[in-house]
């Protein structure tokens, strides 16, 4: 899978002000991995060391301080998330730019590595080979991703003509392959399909445009949807709410927990 970083900066710098407002899974799935790392880490809270890679706008490293974890480092592509991660989030957080495929961290730097709704937009096997670098031997990360079921309703809607509008997500077995290139061991892999509901066509839109969830990939805008065919789109939607009350987005959510062996 080829991916633009360009358009994943540029798409989520545009969306980093109003990305909380939009992202209710994002911040769900944010509050559980909280809880889960807690759990794991609890007891060695002023010594163990937690990144955050692909912190976004700071949510889930911002909890974990407000829980007495003492060193947190947060990494992300887009400037402008961390701009907003940086009002949200103490100044002994530190907060990096830099690519979850090719980061600046050291080896062996953390003892925990968290990362929530962020690797769907980097190649699994680079993701991957950078947490088995930079985790320390025994250590462990917890990271939430998205599966190919991943807005299948969008992925019906707008693939007109026989081309693919919507983002390519990768399957659960080539995560698996890339965990086990890395060097890693999976402690546990789990998908589940979570359905979210909206009382509006503009709703449902704005929870995927206004948070830079589009398509990453390098040809993305030759394939463009024209306004026409969009707004057959956006009336098909219209009908579906209009018949059913209610319009449903689905989202693949593959939670994965694995640990450093070297």
């Amino acid at each position: 899978m080829s991916l633009s970083k360009s358009k994943i900066i540029q798409q989520f710098n545009r969306a980093a002000s109003q990305y909380d407002r939009f992202a209710q899974l994002q911040g769900d799935i944010s509050a559980d991995l909280v809880k889960v790392v807690d759990a794991y880490a609890g007891q060695r809270k002023d010594t163990i060391e937690i990144a955050d890679f692909g912190c976004g706008t700071g949510t889930l490293i911002k909890a974990l301080a407000g829980l007495g974890y003492q060193n947190l480092f947060g990494f992300d592509i887009a400037p402008m998330m961390l701009e907003e991660a940086k009002q949200k989030c103490a100044t002994s957080v530190s907060l990096v730019c830099s690519d979850i495929e090719s980061l600046t961290a050291a080896d062996n730097s953390f003892d925990v590595i968290v990362s929530n709704a962020a690797i769907q937009w980097c190649q699994s096997e680079k993701a991957f080979s950078e947490i088995g670098r930079t985790l320390r031997t025994g250590g462990r990360a917890f990271v939430c991703t998205f599966g190919p079921q991943t807005l299948k309703q969008w992925q019906d809607a707008f693939s007109i003509d026989g081309q693919r509008r919507v983002h390519t997500f990768e399957t659960p077995d080539r995560i698996a392959s890339s965990i086990r290139s890395a060097g890693l061991k999976t402690l546990s892999i789990e998908t589940q399909l979570i359905d979210v509901t909206f009382k509006s066509v503009d709703a449902m839109l704005d929870s995927v445009r206004r948070i830079g969830a589009s398509n990453a990939q390098p040809n993305s805008a030759e394939d463009r949807i024209s306004k026409s065919d969009y707004r057959a789109v956006k009336a098909n939607f219209e009908k579906t709410l209009q018949a059913q009350g209610k319009l449903t987005l689905s989202y693949e959510v593959i939670t994965i927990v694995v640990e450093s062996l070297v």
